[in-house]
């Protein structure tokens, strides 16, 4: 996905720098949301084994 918003971003003629800033902001809010959605299956999997954690 990266290669290609890069390849899109330059094709419109956005700078190295900027489309590189978009692709990298972009990444960071993904890593975020994934972060927040997999919270709770953390948390559930820390419970159930009364704290302590487990290797998958």
């Amino acid at each position: 996905m990266q290669v290609d918003l890069y390849q899109t971003l330059k094709s419109i003629k956005v700078t190295d720098d900027q489309a590189k800033l978009v692709v990298a902001s972009i990444e960071e809010y993904i890593d975020d949301m994934v972060g927040d959605a997999t919270k709770p299956l953390s948390t559930r999997r820390s419970t159930a084994c009364n704290g302590r954690s487990i290797r998958t």
